[in-house]
Formats: structure tokens, sequence, C-alpha cells
């Protein structure tokens, strides 16, 4: 029987007033409701197996805004989070962070999903020890972004966002991990295939054929062992 911790520790709540958005962990029910005045927010979890959503719920179409930090740590246990700006499939809706997005899964076989929202300064994801699986898409960060994917066997999709104002560094760590890179545009940054074996980078040539320097020596590839292009259809 799987143990799931309820919500630990939130922080900046008692700054909001209209439910615009909604954390939901466990078995959907609403544990957080913030709005446009939040200056800081902070959600932690304990050591179980958690699931928790950080969406713009859409209620009369109003967007969300944390002014500063959106932080969230769920701690130990095979968790699942996904930080939204989507309400709904196919409705989208504004959401923007303030500041900075700092993400830690810690260990344990972690899924993490980031989906729209605008980010004014720093992106920090860190998936921890563990099997870990990471969908990232649609996102417009507006400094530097960190992507750490820790130890064990990882398969980690960055889709499809922004990386147009600092350094992009994705780090895939020890472990033989899978990144599925497609149609973002990057600055400079550093793609690191880290210490496994088979380290794959499926991406559509001739983007990042092999290990070396791209576009203009601004972007760095190493450490992968495999190469793949994904087939037509």
């Amino acid at each position: 029987r799987r143990r799931h911790t309820r919500l630990r520790t939130v922080t900046g709540v008692q700054t909001c007033a209209l439910p615009i958005l909604a954390a939901i962990i466990g078995g959907g029910v609403p544990n957080l409701v913030a709005d446009l005045s939040c200056r800081n927010l902070s959600i932690t979890t304990g050591s179980g197996d958690d699931n928790l959503r950080v969406a713009q719920t859409g209620f009369g179409g109003f967007s969300s805004f944390v002014r500063h930090d959106l932080n969230v740590n769920t701690g130990g246990g095979d968790d699942r989070l996904s930080v939204s700006a989507f309400s709904d499939p196919g409705i989208e809706a504004l959401f923007t962070i303030g500041h900075d997005l700092n993400i830690d899964m810690g260990s344990g076989n972690d899924l993490f999903g980031l989906r729209g929202p605008l980010i004014s300064h720093d992106l920090n994801v860190l998936l921890g020890s563990g099997q870990d699986g990471a969908d990232l898409r649609f996102l417009d960060v507006g400094h530097d972004t960190l992507i750490d994917a820790g130890a064990d066997n990882d398969h980690v999709a960055i889709i499809d966002n922004q990386f147009t104002h600092g350094q992009t560094t994705i780090l895939l760590g020890s472990g033989d991990d899978l990144l599925d890179l497609f149609g973002n545009v990057m600055k400079k940054g550093v793609i690191d295939g880290g210490d496994g074996r088979n380290d794959t980078l499926n991406t559509a040539f001739p983007a990042f054929p092999r290990n070396g320097k791209y576009q203009n020596n601004t972007i760095l590839v190493l450490n992968f062992e495999k190469f793949t292009e994904p087939k037509p259809g």
C-alpha cells in the first residue's frame, strides 16, 4: 500500500485572496489557493509518494502571478509534480513567475512536468537520485536555466522552449539517460550526457549530430554515446 504524505509546509498564502492558483495533492483535495497578489510561494511535502499539481485554475479569466519566487520541494518518495499555465487541456492562461522557479524532487523515482509559465529570472530543476522522468515545454525563461537529472537512468524531454536570455545548462548525471531535445531556442549552453555508458541524445539533425561545439561555439554538447533522430510519422 502506498503511503501519501500531507502537504507539510506552505508559505506566502496569507497575502492571497482570489482562488486563481491552486495546488492539489494526493487524491485531488485542494490544499492551497493563491492568486495575483502572492509575493513568494513555497510548497514542501513530506517523504511519502506525493501527487502535486500547481496550475492556473482559470477562474473568471484572471491570470496568476507570483511576484517573486515559486519554490517546490517534494522530498523523498516516488513523487509526481506538475506545474502548468494551462487550467484545462487546450486552454492557455497567463501564469507569470516574477523571479525564480526552483524545483527539488528529492530522491525516488519521480515524474515532473512543466508547461508554459513565463519565468522572469532563473529556472532551476533538480530531479535527484532515482529513475526520473521530466517533460518541459512552452517555457520562456528570462535568465539562466539549470536542469540536473541526478543519478540513475533518467528520461528528460525539453521541447519548444525559449532560452534566449542567459546560460542553459542540462546535466544528465550518472546512469544511462535519454534526452529528447526539439524546437528550442537557446542563446548559449552546455548539454552534458554525464557519466553513463549509453547516454542518448534524440534530436532532429543537423542540430546536434555528435559531441562538439555548435552555434558559433556558444553551445557545447558532450558525453553522449549515441545520437538518434526520430523516424518520420
